[in-house]
């Protein structure tokens, strides 16, 4: 699964002009969106129990979500750019 964040989006002004980078809010929405897709309904983010931004997530990049679930309904991530996790973490949803 895939996604990109457009230089154009509303969050980009702001985060920071002369550097810009995709905020972290915008990253997990992403993320929740994406696996929402995935498992056909709308889950809901109820706990980060683990997030680490590694890299900074840059407008235009093509990003890839890597999800694995678990059985106790627990979901670890992974988001890749140029082969690189930018971002790693456990989630619990609902």
């Amino acid at each position: 699964m895939f996604f990109v964040i457009d230089e154009n989006h509303p969050s980009i002004q702001g985060h920071f002009p002369e550097n810009p980078i995709i905020p972290a809010v915008v990253l997990l929405n992403n993320i929740q969106e994406l696996i929402s897709k995935q498992v056909g309904y709308q889950l809901r983010i109820i706990k980060l129990l683990y997030v680490k931004f590694m890299v900074p997530a840059r407008p235009g990049e093509e990003i890839r979500l890597d999800a694995n679930f678990n059985k106790d309904g627990l979901i670890m991530f992974d988001l890749v750019s140029n082969g690189i996790i930018i971002v790693t973490g456990t989630l619990e949803t609902k």
